[in-house]
């Protein structure tokens, strides 16, 4: 009710808050015959959008981070200037012109979620709800959201899965709301930016590198055996083939390497894929139903993969040859997440912007590149667009009654029975279950998964209930949620009226409930059948002469961790880490770039230049040792000699200075200003100071040069 008040006072000050937005100009777009891509949203009503989702009246909440790569240097990026914006059609045309912002100042904000009647969002280390519609102060869900990592590898995603549990990318941990308390509970690592979810809950990722990771089961149904290695199920690379169809030369960072770039200098590979989408309605026609979407942002184009099931495996394969589903001519068309709409429309978030490189990161190489074609000064834009077949009503009506909510949980749209599910369990009303078992005897199979859900969510889950529906069950659909919810105390019961045939899918989810798999010599089944098993029953299967070598080599190596207390299943991480380059660049910004520069190219009358000079491209141990001990003059960098009355001192007697921030330094150095390879061990750090402990003075160019390890 306060959401629609304060929509209609929005209205009536239209005049005062709406912005006009920039026409759409969508002869870029390279799209597959048949489709119609629209402009939902742009500038000035957008800048720099990372995330959104939909509320449930159709309108839009997005996370802005302007400070993501604002300059070439990656200045301010701590800046308190990330905003949540309230995105509305105020005239019905499908398109938004009224924007709100609603949160501001954050820092660094990078995912947020519609959950529990409020906006579940990140700022900073930590993760926060707020409900927004009234002046009460936000919740604290997680102050340890983020423990480390640079802005391009913290947590994202925050996805509401089937199971009412919120995952998030690059993050190991899981968070729901339960009788009004915030629950935070360990589950596997996964991916690095985006995050979705198949019909059966079964979750997908990525890496910059790899397009699409999944799991074959879902998530934290192989956790019951905590010294079990789980190798075959959980983040398998189902997309193997990584190759792009760019249409025009992309700006990569890594470009000057073999077979990165194509003759013509198209990026051949991924190298930034980002906001995976398994599409799961029907605006894209029905052929569509199940396929996977994939962001390339750094050759402007977004990846269309056919998913398949080969057994328990789930594997992808590109839907096109030589061409892709979508493409962009301009350079700044950054898709970097994918959403399914309540109207079964494929919609695209681009931050539109010419930097996507984290500093940290960035190579020299890029770095010119970048100055040259002024991609540094693409800032401040943002669109949103959908894209729909021609000829498929992509018109969504916001229900009106729950019984309409509860009607949409069996909608063909699986956008629409989430968002219902989610609508439902949020609003906590125990009071719905007599409508709720109604509908699950008249719904069809996927409406019954989504309804047995959504009594878990509320509360109302009865375990005899599920016992009954057991009984003649033919839908093996159905049956992959019951043997997800079904406890362990019931399973005796539920053993009786299992399917006699089950798909390989199922297969894999009872072999890990139920121990009768224990002569396959399959390796997923193999590994799930130990999942439910302790100590004593493992040491009883070694014993018995019908269960496989397969089997029993895995329960010989579980019980081997089990005696080292070598824990597999996930934990929370508690301890705050930096990776080795955005630790680098922090302490190369303290302690080097005021005579260096932050660019690399020195101070004149203070420092030569360190980007592509000899000592940076040299062998890393000769960095190492001037870094430890410094150099004297003279010196020649780059053809020009320095008389080095500019002494580069060195710093082995820094005690603010660990060996592990030393190697640090020299991995971001190499990285970003040489073609060298980057990495370093902090124990060869260690074995060189200690080699050259005796030595008191700095070196000579001759003596680096000429170094060599004893």
């Amino acid at each position: 009710m306060v959401r629609a008040i304060l929509f209609c006072l929005c209205i009536m000050v239209f005049n005062a808050c709406h912005q006009e937005r920039v026409t759409a100009d969508l002869s870029e777009f390279v799209l597959k015959d048949g489709f119609t891509i629209d402009q939902v949203a742009s500038e000035p009503l957008l800048d720099s959008p990372v995330a959104m989702t939909f509320d449930y009246d159709g309108s839009i909440w997005v996370v802005e981070l302007p400070g993501y790569m604002r300059d070439i240097e990656g200045s301010d990026e701590e800046a308190p200037d990330g905003k949540i914006v309230h995105l509305i059609d105020t005239n019905g045309d499908q398109i938004m012109d009224h924007r709100e912002v609603v949160k501001d100042g954050l820092v660094a904000p990078r995912a947020l979620a519609l959950v529990y009647n409020g906006l579940l969002y990140t700022e900073g280390t930590s993760l926060w709800w707020d409900n927004v519609e009234d002046d009460s102060e936000p919740e604290l869900v997680d102050s340890l959201y983020v423990i480390g990592g640079n802005i391009e590898h913290q947590p994202n995603g925050l996805l509401y899965n089937l199971d009412n549990w919120i995952y998030s990318a690059k993050a190991n941990a899981r968070y729901r709301k339960l009788n009004g308390k915030w629950l935070k509970e360990a589950t596997s690592f996964r991916g690095q930016w985006g995050i979705t979810h198949d019909a059966k809950g079964r979750l997908f990722y990525n890496d910059n590198s790899n397009p699409l990771f999944g799991d074959f089961v879902p998530p934290n149904t192989l956790i019951s055996n905590p010294y079990l290695k789980i190798e075959h199920s959980l983040h398998q690379n189902i997309a193997p083939d990584r190759r792009l169809f760019a249409i025009q030369p992309n700006d990569v960072n890594r470009g000057y390497l073999p077979n990165v770039l194509d003759s013509v200098g198209r990026v051949a590979h991924f190298t930034s894929a980002c906001g995976p989408l398994i599409y799961l309605a029907d605006g894209l026609g029905p052929e569509f139903h199940g396929d996977a979407f994939v962001c390339g942002p750094e050759a402007n184009l977004v990846k269309r993969y056919k998913v398949h099931q080969e057994g328990a495996k789930i594997m992808a394969e590109q839907a096109y040859e030589d061409e892709e589903f979508l493409i962009s001519t301009d350079d700044s068309f950054r898709p970097v997440n994918l959403y399914t709409g309540r109207d079964g429309a494929l919609y695209i978030l681009d931050l539109r912007k010419g930097v996507i490189q984290h500093r940290a990161y960035m190579t020299s190489y890029l770095r010119e590149i970048i100055l040259n074609k002024k991609l540094d000064e693409i800032n401040g834009k943002g669109r949103i667009y959908k894209v729909y077949k021609e000829g498929i009503d992509v018109n969504a009506t916001t229900p009106e009654t729950i019984e309409e909510w509860i009607k949409l949980l069996s909608s063909e749209n699986g956008a629409e029975r989430i968002m219902a599910q989610k609508y439902i369990v949020s609003s906590g009303d125990t009071s719905l279950k007599n409508d709720l078992m109604e509908a699950l005897v008249k719904s069809k199979d996927i409406g019954k998964v989504h309804i047995l859900w959504t009594l878990e969510g509320l509360g109302l889950l009865d375990q005899d209930m599920l016992i009954t529906l057991a009984k003649g069950l033919e839908s093996q659909e159905v049956w992959f949620t019951l043997i997800q919810l079904i406890e362990e105390s019931y399973l005796s019961i539920m053993a009786d009226y299992l399917p006699k045939d089950p798909n390989p899918g199922l297969e894999l989810l009872i072999a890990s409930k139920f121990p009768k798999y224990l002569s396959t010599e399959d390796d997923l089944i193999a590994e799930a059948s130990l999942n439910s098993m302790d100590k004593t029953a493992m040491q009883a299967v070694m014993n018995q002469r019908s269960t496989s070598s397969l089997v029993k080599q895995k329960a010989r190596e579980t019980l081997e961790r089990m005696k080292n207390n070598d824990i597999q299943a996930p934990q929370l991480m508690t301890e705050f880490f930096k990776d080795n380059r955005t630790a680098g660049l922090d302490l190369y910004i303290k302690n080097c770039s005021s005579c260096h520069g932050l660019d690399g190219e020195g101070r004149d009358n203070l420092a030569p230049p360190i980007m592509q000079s000899e000592y940076v491209n040299g062998p890393s141990d000769q960095l190492i040792l001037l870094l430890l001990h410094g150099l004297k003059g003279p010196v020649n960098v780059k053809g020009v000699t320095y008389d080095m009355n500019l002494v580069m001192p060195g710093i082995k007697d820094n005690d603010m200075l660990s060996d592990k921030d030393i190697a640090d330094i020299i991995i971001f150095v190499r990285n970003s200003f040489s073609f060298a390879d980057p990495r370093v061990d902090y124990r060869r750090v260690t074995a060189l100071r200690e080699l050259t402990a005796d030595r008191t003075d700095m070196y000579t160019e001759e003596e680096l040069l000429n170094w060599k390890a004893q």
